[in-house]
């Protein structure tokens, strides 16, 4: 038997070549969950327009090609959301017939895809009169329009985190916190 001992020059990452820099952040392993935060953060601003969400109810896929978005499924509460929103006056007749039956718009996803078109509003409606029902037909189209708009901005804000945890700038960083050390090519020592 033999034992052969081989150096290596290693290197800090701002030290690499650009071809090398490239192949270590397209190698790191982004094995958490990096979009957790922002789900809480959307959990939060859904509470605030009176949808009632969960980061279990939230779905994207990304980036940059046809289908890709976000889609954050949950209910509105139609007499919350009509005090929230102050449109009790407006709508009289569902407000009275919401407090009756606590009537709920539930936004849920739909489809192959996931992304905030995917989204459909489903109510029951059977035991309401003519006007209520007209009026929950209105206002559903509005939640679901939040809803929609709700998902488009999380998926933008989505967008641009993965951007940045896969920048350059952001995996210099890393890796001088972390003391990283690569081979010449980029490998992770």
């Amino acid at each position: 038997m033999r034992t052969i001992t081989v150096e290596k020059t290693i290197y800090k990452f701002n030290e690499l070549s650009d071809k090398a820099k490239e192949y270590a952040i397209s190698e790191y392993d982004h094995d958490y969950d990096w979009f957790d935060s922002t789900y809480e953060w959307y959990v939060e601003k859904a509470e605030e327009i009176g949808y009632c969400t969960s980061a279990k109810e939230m779905q994207f896929s990304g980036f940059w090609s046809q289908g890709d978005g976000a889609s954050i499924a949950g209910t509105f509460n139609v007499e919350n959301w009509l005090k929230l929103n102050k449109l009790g006056n407006k709508y009289r007749a569902l407000l009275m017939a919401a407090k009756e039956y606590d009537l709920e718009v539930h936004i849920r996803q739909s489809g192959n895809y996931v992304h905030s078109r995917t989204l459909c509003a489903n109510y029951d409606t059977y035991y309401l009169d003519d006007k209520p029902y007209k009026q929950l037909v209105e206002v559903a189209s509005q939640m679901l329009d939040q809803a929609i708009t709700l998902s488009d901005d999380m998926y933008e804000t989505l967008e641009k985190e993965y951007e940045y945890i896969t920048s350059e700038e952001y995996f210099s960083e890393l890796a001088d916190a972390n003391d990283y050390e690569f081979t010449e090519d980029g490998e992770l020592v």
